[in-house]
Formats: C-alpha cells, structure tokens, sequence
C-alpha cells in the first residue's frame, strides 16, 4: 500500500506559534515523533511518506491508499476538512493522536477508522485490516504499552532541513498529573521508558542524519523522572558527547540532577512554572544557569490563585532570571479531560470552538479574574516578553564543549564562594546550590501544584 502520514498544524499562519516557528527560514524548532515512530513499525513492502503541515502543504492529489493523520485539539476542524477531501476521493482515512484519543466519538464521524491511545501495539491489526479492506470503525490500544516495539523511528522520513533540533523520547508518562492536559489520559500516570542501548541506537540514527544538531529529548519530563533511569542514560550520553535539551520540573529537580544534566551536555531545560513566582524559584533558576544550562520558562495563566497582578510578576521574574527562551500560554480545559468534565459538571461556560484551543485563547471562565482580564494580561505579558518568545535559531546552534566546561566550573566555584560570603555576612541571603534547587523540590512544587489540585477542585 501507498500510505500516507499526516501532522497537521497552522504554524505559518498563527501569530502564537512565533515560539516554535521561525518565519525568515520557514524551520520549526523541533519535529513530532508519532508518525515517524508509525512508520518504524511499518513493514518494507508498504510505500510510505510523512508531511508535517508545520512545514509543508498537504498535496491533496497525492497518490495514496491509505491516509493517517495525526492532530492536537486546535487542528482538529482543519484535520476534519481535510480527512472529507481525502474520503470523497473514495481514500480510507484513520485518525489518532492526542484529539482523537481524547474525543473519540467526535472523531469517528470524520473517518473510516480511529485510533484511540498509542499506535505502536495496534499498528499492525490496522494495517492488516487496511489491506484486507475492511477496517475496523476503532482501535482501542492497551495501555503502558511497550515504548520501542520494533524497529528505529523511520527519522530518514523527517524534513530534518526543516528542524533546528532532532527530536529522540526515552519515556512516557508524567509524574505531574496536571488535569487540564490532554497527553496524561493517553500515556498515563505511571513512566515507561526505553533501554539505555536503545536511546543511543537512536542517538546514533539521528546523528547519521546531520551530526551537528542538538538533540532535543521531548519526554513529558526527562527519563519519567526517574534519577536510576537518568543516571545511566546520562552516563551514556557523556559517551555519546551530544548537546542536548530536556524538559522537567521542580517536583524531580536536586542539586545531583542539574550537576549530572550539566556536565552531560544538556544547554537548556525547559520547566513549567504555573506562575507563582516564588523567590526559590528566582534562586533556583539562576543556580542552574549558572552552571551553564539555559532555563526556557513554561508560564500558564489562568489558575485559581491567578489574580490580575500575575502577568507584570511573570514579566518581572522572566527578566530577573534573564530567560532567554519563553513560552507563554492560558490554561485551556480540553475535551474530557478532567478539568473539562468538572466545569461542564459545575456549569462553567467552555468556549466550544476548537480552533481556540491553542493556549492562546481564553476558552473559559476563570476564577480569580475576568475571562477579559485574563487575555489582554495575557497579551500585555506576550508584548512585553515578546523578544523572549521569538525563536532565534542560533540559539539551537551547537556550542564549543571546553567553553561550556569551563563556564560549568566557574559557576560552581562562584556558588561556593557565594556561600561562603552568605555565612559571613547574616544580612546577605545565602546561595547555595544543594539549599537552591533543593528547596523548590519541596516548597515551589508542592505549593504549586497544591494550588493546581485546588483550582481543579472548585473549578
């Protein structure tokens, strides 16, 4: 068969991808996995092709027996139009992803067949029945599945000119359990991750491709959180002598974990911050950007104890930790995850347009403030920050090894010396590393994330 793999997206077109997407050179910062990781599964005999729409236009004509997309809540009317140009052409159409998992029924009637979870232990059944002809109307994968069931992504598929940055997952799963997040209820709670020799055969593959990117590692949270897990894959990636990026969050974050991150060639990490702003949190990044890793600051906007003073407390915070990289977005209720079951149970109006579900809209009432004071905060924050936002590609650009060292070494010896000075002098405020990035683990992660559980719980 002639498939066809599908990701759709409105990158070129919306103003707010402006973080992820960088018009001058039409690149996108980093590619999605899920169809390359399709198309690793898929047997030889089978011609199969990807389009990312982030980066290409869908060619409607294509050739093709079989077409699979892949979409977010925000593209799923756009996925719906196209799946009936391709269907009227009498071509079968599955779809999954986040969307379809999350509203199946809804899904279902814009395709021959739907994917509900993770494709790779139901692929094969899928593929069998495409060819046979007689494709079942949903597929409900098991879920923890395996996380490499067959053979390497297919990355050669890729765009990669397209990139700034290779993509490689070695986990699913959060620890975070957030309840507006349309990913928790597709790879779960509890984390799965892949061999250590498996994640440097990937490793390997994407350097084939071009030896000079950096590797972005796009786990939910690096390694599901798991510091054995970490530690030997870390040893593997210090072989492997590759610059990397990671996301994580203050719930995981010690003094070991940044060391260790550091010195195996990790230049940014990206951590959520709901946007309390507390200052543990100020010491904690600057600590970690001491030691040379760049923090790309995740603020949301929207919770319950969100008043109106959050937005100039996030532009003021962003500019004390010198962030380089931002990425800001509104809290958004998607379709049945938990969050959306209790407002709907408690009568709070949801914006039922889905094209607004981008994080950029305000789609909901919010508790602490006005649906209106909500986005023009929002909008005042994205002008002020704005030159933080845009994505500058020489950022992603690799850096010489000896010099990062040597900044690592600096900024450990700066910290200690720091301390030293705090003991002596009880007017100054003491900056220590393991007291640092320490304290958040326990006092910036439990309040915040206890706000969350409390917003969730009057929503």
């Amino acid at each position: 068969m002639k498939i066809l793999l599908i990701e759709t997206g409105d990158a070129r077109e919306n103003a707010y991808a402006q973080c992820w997407y960088t018009p001058e050179s039409g690149r996108f910062t980093v590619p999605l996995l899920a169809l390359p990781v399709i198309a690793g599964l898929t047997p030889s005999n089978h011609d199969i092709r990807i389009v990312d729409e982030k980066v290409r236009d869908i060619d409607f004509d294509a050739d093709c027996d079989l077409v699979c997309f892949s979409y977010k809540t925000k593209d799923a009317n756009r996925t719906y139009r196209y799946a009936k140009r391709f269907r009227d052409r009498g071509v079968p159409v599955v779809l999954g992803g986040v969307h379809a998992t999350n509203a199946p029924d809804e899904a279902q009637l814009h395709a021959d067949a739907v994917v509900v979870g993770e494709a790779e232990g139901i692929w094969s059944r899928v593929l069998e029945d495409a060819e046979c002809g007689a494709l079942q109307k949903r597929y409900v994968a098991e879920k923890g599945g395996s996380l490499a069931p067959g053979g390497l992504p297919r990355f050669d598929l890729i765009e990669n000119d397209r990139y700034c940055m290779h993509a490689i997952q070695t986990s699913k799963g959060c620890l975070v359990g957030c309840e507006f997040c349309p990913i928790f209820r597709m790879h779960g709670p509890v984390a799965r991750h892949k061999s250590v020799q498996r994640v440097r055969e990937e490793i390997d593959a994407v350097r084939a491709i071009d030896r000079e990117k950096v590797i972005f590692f796009v786990d939910e949270m690096f390694c599901g959180g798991q510091p054995a897990y970490q530690k030997e894959l870390l040893a593997e990636v210090r072989r492997a002598r590759i610059d990397f990026m990671c996301i994580s969050d203050f719930k995981v974050i010690s003094p070991k974990y940044v060391e260790d991150l550091a010195r195996s060639g990790c230049r940014k990490m990206s951590i959520n911050m709901p946007g309390t702003c507390l200052p543990e949190e100020l010491k904690a990044v600057k600590a970690i950007q001491r030691l040379g890793i760049e923090v790309w600051g995740f603020f949301m906007f929207g919770f319950s104890f969100h008043k109106p003073d959050v937005f100039q407390r996030v532009v003021d915070f962003a500019r004390d930790a010198h962030m380089k990289n931002l990425t800001l977005t509104v809290l958004t209720p998607f379709p049945n995850t938990p969050a959306h079951q209790v407002a709907l149970a408690s009568g709070v109006k949801i914006d039922p347009d889905l094209d607004r579900y981008d994080q950029c809209h305000v789609v909901f009432q919010p508790e602490a403030m006005s649906a209106r004071e909500l986005e023009d905060g929002f909008h005042r924050a994205w002008d002020a920050l704005e030159d933080r936002i845009d994505i500058e590609e020489q950022t992603f650009a690799p850096s010489g090894r000896w010099g990062r060292t040597a900044r690592r070494a600096w900024g450990t010896v700066a910290l200690r010396v720091e301390n030293a000075c705090a003991r002596l002098s009880p007017a100054k405020q003491p900056v220590d590393l393991l007291g640092i990035v320490g304290r958040p683990k326990v006092e910036v992660s439990v309040t915040t994330h206890n706000a969350m559980g409390g917003y969730h719980a009057k929503y």
